[in-house]
């Protein structure tokens, strides 16, 4: 599913970079990535979801794979079908003040029905307990329910790989039972 075969990035204008990076992640599998600050697991979520080194510039060597696909001959949205990303600070990846048209922005801009729209935004919703919240703007929301409107979000669309940076950060423990099941 996901394959990185000696890859190596460095960003523009930086010292620091990753080197020769072997990694296969097969379908189904849940892999955590752990180490300490700066050590280049934010820079992995990056290459695997193509911001880097497309948004994030630097200079990369090496083959990444995603579903058998060099994502090198894939553009951006292709890339976002299949991989779908949670980021460190979820009130970055957000492009609408409520809840409900956060959850659906991805299948509408993916082009789904209204109808697999709305189902999806519902199940979401649902899935995540999000629905005592649904008509709160996203701006007087807490750190944790911004965090799980952004992965139920991605969830809406069903990636076939989801990638999460810090996705438990600023979840309590209930919040972080349910991202576990």
């Amino acid at each position: 599913m996901i394959e990185f075969k000696n890859v190596s990035f460095q960003y523009e204008g930086s010292e620091q970079q990753i080197w020769n990076v072997n990694l296969s992640i097969a379908q189904g599998e849940c892999v955590v990535l752990t180490g300490v600050s700066g050590c280049g697991k934010t820079t992995l979520t990056r290459l695997m979801n193509g911001l880097a080194p497309s948004y994030f510039k630097g200079s990369i060597s090496g083959s990444i794979c995603i579903d058998d696909r060099d994502i090198t001959g894939m553009t951006a949205w292709e890339i976002g079908k299949t991989v779908g990303s949670v980021f460190q600070n979820p009130k970055s990846q957000f492009f609408s003040s409520e809840l409900v048209g956060e959850v659906a922005f991805g299948c509408e801009n993916h082009g789904f029905s209204r109808e697999a729209i709305q189902e999806r935004t519902d199940k979401s919703i649902e899935t995540f307990s999000l629905s005592l919240i649904r008509k709160r703007p996203l701006d007087v929301l807490s750190s944790g329910e911004k965090q799980l409107i952004a992965i139920a979000s991605v969830c809406t669309m069903e990636p076939k790989v989801i990638v999460m940076d810090e996705p438990s950060a600023n979840l309590d423990s209930d919040a972080m039972v349910r991202l576990g099941a």
